[in-house]
């Protein structure tokens, strides 16, 4: 027995599949592209509120499954967590907000701020809503000063926001130019803080002098606590993604087997293993062997029609006949009918019958067979000599 030999082809097959299965390990964790995440370190990222969160006395952490395993599993009041909204790609659904309002009542904690872009939102089991301004708010400083209600907090705070809060029953905790900027909503046995703006948490409020106060001041107002959950699950879920979503952890162990099984069918069908398969279809010798194929496929179709028209059609042009009336018609006629030794009527009436069997509903194959053999009598005869 031969030994099959590897060509190049199979080399270069082979180092597919093992970059493939090694792409499950080595490729990084795509994250979305948001610029108020906890990643990042520009003017509007979380980075510097995480860090220094970090460094007190809070134990931090990010979150990337959806919101109802987050909240399964700091339920209860002997999780003492917080978790962190803030200024999110997408506002949470209506069962996102279900879920949170049962986390808070079991005991747990939330601050939610929505992104400035985007300040309108609906807590329907909070009773909390918030809306877009007409005219964006910027307020602080000694001219222009925010009301805190936190403790007796003062200082000079630096406030931007494009939405207000409606909230009419809840502990306001922050009012800039007479609208409620944040709110305290004490739900079951847990806390809710919500903020019209994520500006107060972003790294370039936190420059601010006393702005960095005014933020931890908020979380705390959610009520004490050990560790500080920032959610990055609604970014992650809230940015258009295509061939990341695929390649991002949940999903990439099936998209890499899926590539894995086309690259060995590839690899596969691009060589032939084993001797040429022999032709489906012999080759036909003569035009005897093609008249019977033809016959047959007609007489497995049960169409008597098509073969009886084209039968007549060919022997009228055979004939040269026109129409089976006039001098030179009846002389061609009229030779075949010596021939055959019948008279002229007979044959011009084998060519009428033919036709007006063509020109029923339904000719079967008996019928067309005795009009055929009739007409092919006649085909002889006008073939032979005289």
């Amino acid at each position: 027995m031969n030994r099959r030999s590897l060509h190049r082809s199979d080399l270069l097959w082979l180092g597919v599949i093992v970059a493939a299965v090694a792409m499950h390990w080595l490729l990084p964790d795509f994250r979305a592209d948001v610029s108020t995440d906890s990643f990042r370190a520009g003017p509007r990222g979380k980075k510097a509120l995480y860090l220094l969160t970090d460094r007190l006395e809070y134990g931090v952490s990010r979150n990337f499954e959806s919101l109802g395993n987050l909240t399964r599993r700091y339920s209860g009041v002997e999780y003492d967590a917080v978790v962190l909204l803030l200024g999110p790609a997408r506002a949470p659904t209506k069962r996102e907000w279900q879920t949170l309002a049962a986390f808070v009542e079991e005991g747990g904690a939330l601050v939610f701020a929505p992104s400035s872009d985007e300040p309108t939102f609906d807590a329907e089991p909070f009773g909390v809503s918030g809306k877009e301004l007409d005219k964006a708010l910027d307020s602080g400083g000694e001219k222009n000063p925010i009301q805190v209600e936190l403790g007796g907090l003062k200082g000079t705070f630096s406030w931007q926001s494009r939405g207000e809060l409606l909230a009419p029953d809840d502990e306001q905790l922050v009012v800039a130019d007479g609208m409620v900027q944040a709110v305290a909503q004490q739900h079951g046995l847990g806390t809710a803080v919500f903020v019209a703006t994520d500006r107060p948490f972003d790294n370039r409020s936190l420059t601010w002098p006393d702005n960095a106060v005014l933020a931890f001041r908020l979380l705390e107002a959610a009520g004490y606590r050990s560790e500080a959950v920032f959610d990055e699950s609604l970014n992650v879920s809230g940015t258009p993604k295509v061939v990341e979503l695929l390649l991002d952890r949940p999903l990439r162990a099936f998209t890499l087997h899926v590539f894995v099984v086309l690259a060995v069918f590839s690899w596969w069908r691009s060589r032939r293993f084993g001797p040429l398969a022999p032709p489906s279809v012999g080759s036909r010798s003569d035009i005897v062997a093609h008249a019977d194929a033809v016959g047959m496929l007609h007489y497995k179709t049960r169409d008597g029609r098509t073969v009886l028209r084209y039968y007549l059609h060919q022997l009228t042009r055979q004939l040269k006949l026109k129409k089976l009336t006039g001098v030179r018609e009846d002389r061609v006629l009229d030779a075949v009918a010596k021939r055959l030794g019948r008279t002229t009527d007979d044959v011009r009436k084998a060519f009428h019958q033919a036709a007006a069997a063509l020109k029923k509903d339904k000719l079967d194959r008996p019928t067309a067979a005795k009009h055929i053999r009739r007409l092919s009598k006649i085909r002889r005869a006008a073939a032979r000599r005289s």
